[in-house]
C-alpha cells in the first residue's frame, strides 16, 4: 500500500500562539512546494497558519500534535514523494521557528511505493510497482485496486466482462428495428373491405385502411430485405467460429400484427365487419430482444471470434455500413473508420431524382390539361356570344314581321 511522506518538527510547541515559540516568528511569507504562505504575527496563530497551508496549492496537510507538540507535513500525493520545505527568498522565520527545516533538525519519512508480487505459472515471482493505490500494469488489461497490505499470497481470477458489448448489441438492435418498422409503415398494404351483405345493390364499398404512403414501392422493399438478409443469413469471410449471428443470440421475430378485415356473424345470421389487428406467423424482418445467456456463452468461449463476426473485416459492421454508404450517400462513420465509397448518385437520390422527374411530368400534364381547358372554355365564351348576338337578331326581326303584319291588317 502507498504511503506519503511525512515531515516532522523538532520543536516542542507547547501552545497554539506564536508566544510560546523558542524563537518569536517574524511577519513575512514561507515556502512549501514552491507555494508561498503568509504570516502575520499580529493576527496569525498556529492554526490559522496551519490553516492557510493546508488550503494552499502546496499539496500537503498540516497537523498538530498536541501531545508532543509537533508540526506534521504529510504529502496529498501518494508514493516515493518529496516535500520541499523552505525557499532563500523567505521573508518569514515560520519554518525555522516550529523546526520544520531539516537545519532546524526535522526529520522525514519516505513514502512507500505500492507493490505486488505475482506468481508466474513455471513458479517464478515479478514484482510491480506504483506510485498509486491502483495498479494497472501488473496484468494487461486488469486494474487492482490495493486496500490493504497483505503478506499472504492470494488468487486473483480474471474473466471476461461482456456487460459493454451486451449494451452496445441492443443499441444496434433498437436502431435496427426502427429502421424496419419505419419502412414496414410506410409500405404497409391497404385493407381492402368488402360490403356487408345486405348492403344496397350499388353502394360503393366502403374506403381502404392503412395503406403506407410508400406501399408498392420496389424500391424501398429492395433495401429492407438487403437489411434483412444482412442479419438473418451466414456472413462469408466473417470466421469459421461464428459465421451468423443466430449463433450468439440474435434472431429474427417469428411473429408481427398485421391490419385486416375481420368478420362476425351474430345469432340472427347478420354480419358485421371491422379492421383489426391480426397476429401473423413469421416475420417482417425486425430482430427478437438479444438472447442474452447464448451471446455471454459465445463471449466467454470466444470473444475474439464473436467479435470478428460483429466488426471483423468482414463483419455485420463493415458489411452493413458499406452498403448504407450506398443507399444513403452519406459516409457510414465507425469508431476506426469510414464505411464504404460514398457514390456519384446515391441510391435514395436516385429514388428522389426518379420521383422528381416523375412529379415534373405529371405537372406538364396537368398545365397541358389546363391550358386546354382554357381554349375549349374560351371556345364555348366566344360561341355563346355569338349564339347570344343571333338570337338578339332573330328576336328584333321577329318584332320587325309582326309591326308589319299588325299595319297590314288594319
Amino acid at each position: 500500500i502507498n504511503e506519503a511522506l511525512t515531515f516532522n518538527s523538532t520543536n516542542g510547541l507547547g501552545g497554539a500562539t506564536d508566544a510560546n515559540y523558542v524563537t518569536p516568528v517574524t511577519s513575512g511569507y514561507f515556502t512549501i512546494n514552491g507555494v508561498q504562505i503568509t504570516v502575520d504575527n499580529t493576527s496569525d496563530n498556529l492554526y490559522s497558519v496551519m490553516q492557510k497551508i493546508n488550503q494552499s496549492a502546496a499539496g500537503v496537510v498540516a497537523s498538530y500534535d498536541s501531545a508532543t507538540g509537533q508540526i506534521t507535513l504529510t504529502s496529498k500525493n501518494t508514493g516515493s514523494q518529496s516535500i520541499v520545505v523552505g525557499s532563500s527568498s523567505d521573508t518569514s522565520n515560520f519554518l525555522t521557528a516550529t523546526g520544520l527545516t531539516s537545519a532546524s533538525g526535522a526529520t522525514s519519512t519516505i513514502g512507500q511505493q505500492a507493490s505486488v508480487t505475482l506468481q508466474a505459472p513455471g513458479g517464478g515471482t515479478q514484482t510491480v510497482y506504483s506510485n498509486s493505490n491502483t495498479v494497472t500494469t501488473a496484468i494487461p488489461g486488469v486494474q487492482l485496486n490495493l486496500l490493504s497490505a497483505a503478506t499472504s499470497p492470494f488468487q486473483v481470477t480474471v474473466a471476461q466482462d461482456s456487460s459493454q458489448a451486451v449494451t452496445a448489441v441492443n443499441t444496434f438492435i433498437s436502431a435496427y428495428n426502427a429502421a424496419i418498422g419505419e419502412i414496414n409503415t410506410a409500405t404497409a398494404p391497404p385493407v381492402v373491405q368488402s360490403s356487408p351483405v345486405g348492403s344496397t345493390v350499388g353502394s360503393p364499398p366502403p374506403p381502404p385502411v392503412g395503406a403506407g404512403i410508400l406501399f408498392g414501392n420496389a424500391d424501398v422493399e429492395i433495401i429492407k430485405d438487403q437489411l434483412v438478409n444482412e442479419v438473418s443469413s451466414v456472413l462469408q469471410n466473417a470466421g469459421s467460429a461464428y459465421n451468423s449471428l443466430s449463433q450468439i443470440g440474435l434472431t429474427l421475430d417469428d411473429s408481427f400484427t398485421l391490419l385486416q378485415q375481420n368478420t362476425s356473424t351474430d345469432q340472427s345470421g347478420s354480419q358485421s365487419s371491422s379492421v383489426g389487428a391480426t397476429q401473423m406467423q413469421g416475420t417482417d424482418g425486425e430482430l427478437q430482444p438479444l438472447n442474452v445467456s447464448t451471446f455471454q456463452a459465445a463471449f466467454a468461449a470466444n470473444p475474439t471470434a464473436v467479435q470478428n463476426l460483429l466488426s471483423g473485416a468482414q463483419g455485420l459492421v463493415v458489411q452493413m455500413g458499406t452498403y448504407l454508404t450506398g443507399v444513403t450517400g452519406m459516409p457510414t462513420q465507425t469508431a476506426n473508420s469510414l464505411l464504404g465509397s460514398i457514390p456519384t448518385t446515391s441510391l435514395i437520390q436516385g429514388f428522389e431524382n426518379a420521383n422528381n422527374s416523375e412529379t415534373e411530368s405529371i405537372q406538364q400534364q396537368i398545365s397541358q390539361i389546363q391550358d386546354n381547358a382554357n381554349m375549349q372554355a374560351d371556345q364555348l365564351r366566344a360561341e355563346f356570344v355569338q349564339t347570344e348576338t343571333a338570337l338578339a337578331g332573330y328576336q328584333a326581326l321577329q318584332q320587325q314581321l309582326g309591326s308589319f303584319f299588325n299595319n297590314s291588317g288594319g
